[in-house]
């Protein structure tokens, strides 16, 4: 018997007719009468409505828009790719036809009280390419996406080689005669294996840096070095492109931002998603729209929305209250800074008395209106 028609599909089809005992279901969206009469075929239904009229799960369905939010969706033939907005994460999430579960699974593994049972199954390539066949709603099991069968996640945490292992079996049985992710325990072990030496070398890393300086510097180190990540890593995180001529291509939609490449300064492509796409951006919202005041924030590096940190010292400050104001007091600083060498002398006088006629500007007629 075929399976009863999802939800999230019978938005946009509804039963027509019987046939030969087979209920059959008609597309609403196609504008002419449909040539696409489906007897309860979940999955041509679905493909019909990805590539007719562009509709999946994930973007079309109220119940998963909490989760769609909190990614930036790019539709390709036959996926659906979504990069995760939290920019402590970056990953990239790929879904055939745009079904929500992978999506879903992501949110619950990595950014959940329950990220800690999935953190060694997740953190090998082969653990979650396993793990995105299956529904995960909880740590206690996990639904086969095509047969819908249950399977016990008890012991992932402590022995995910054994779990991993049982999953990809059953998943493999769905293959044929060609398997797709069929991994033996040794192997998975051997990827364990290597995390956990990759994280026992970070963590001394850590360590010798924390016993030269104090714990909050030793943290504050270690962001600024997230934050000089190589230029490929930082490019797929905050959904950019490098042309053929060094310029950088913000790929969000409607922006369509580009920032010269700076390698000593690859902090300016966070600096751009914080203050054009990332959760405070609206902070921003008038400021952004002054060269004089993008350059200004690129002279620093911007984290959590609001933070500007000097590359150069330990000196930071919260912009996200009386942002005019501190602005400003970073334009002083940075002038007395250049101040001390007649080579920076002249320009930054200049500078200065533009970004102080542009503030009176700015107070004057967007405040006071």
């Amino acid at each position: 018997m075929a399976p009863k028609p999802r939800k999230w599909i019978m938005q946009f089809c509804t039963a027509c007719r019987f046939k030969d005992g087979n209920q059959l279901f008609k597309c609403e969206c196609c504008r002419q009468e449909s040539r696409d009469v489906f007897m309860n075929d979940c999955d041509g239904m679905m493909v019909h409505l990805y590539k007719q009229h562009k509709k999946s799960e994930i973007t079309s369905y109220p119940k998963f828009a909490s989760i769609a939010e909190k990614f930036n969706i790019n539709r390709n033939e036959d996926t659906e790719v979504g990069i995760c907005f939290d920019p402590d994460c970056g990953m990239k999430v790929t879904s055939e036809f745009g079904r929500a579960f992978p999506f879903s699974n992501h949110i619950i593994m990595h950014h959940t009280e329950k990220k800690d049972f999935f953190a060694k199954a997740v953190g090998i390539v082969s653990g979650t390419k396993i793990l995105n066949n299956y529904k995960i709603k909880d740590i206690i099991n996990a639904k086969c996406s095509r047969c819908l069968k249950l399977f016990s996640l008890e012991d992932l945490d402590s022995h995910p080689a054994e779990v991993l292992v049982r999953l990809s079996k059953h998943w493999d049985e769905h293959a044929g005669d060609v398997p797709e992710i069929l991994l033996d325990k040794a192997s998975i072990q051997r990827e364990l294996k290597d995390m956990e030496e990759k994280s026992l070398e970070a963590n001394k890393k850590k360590q010798s840096i924390h016993e030269e300086v104090e714990m909050e510097s030793a943290l504050k180190r270690i962001e600024m070095e997230v934050d000089s990540e190589e230029l490929d890593t930082l490019l797929q995180r905050y959904n950019m492109k490098l042309t053929k001529n060094s310029i950088i291509r913000c790929c969000v939609k409607k922006c369509r931002s580009q920032i010269t490449l700076d390698t000593n300064k690859l902090y300016h492509i966070r600096n751009h998603w914080e203050t054009f796409h990332g959760p405070k951006n609206n902070i921003y919202k008038e400021l952004r729209k002054y060269k004089i005041i993008r350059m200004l924030l690129n002279e620093y590096i911007i984290t959590d929305g609001t933070l500007a940190t000097c590359p150069n010292s330990e000196y930071s400050i919260n912009l996200e209250n009386n942002t005019h104001d501190k602005l400003i007091e970073l334009q002083e600083r940075l002038h007395n800074e250049r101040y001390e060498t007649k080579y920076f002398l002249n320009m930054s006088k200049r500078a200065e008395v533009n970004f102080v006629c542009l503030f009176y500007f700015y107070n004057l007629i967007i405040i006071r209106r």
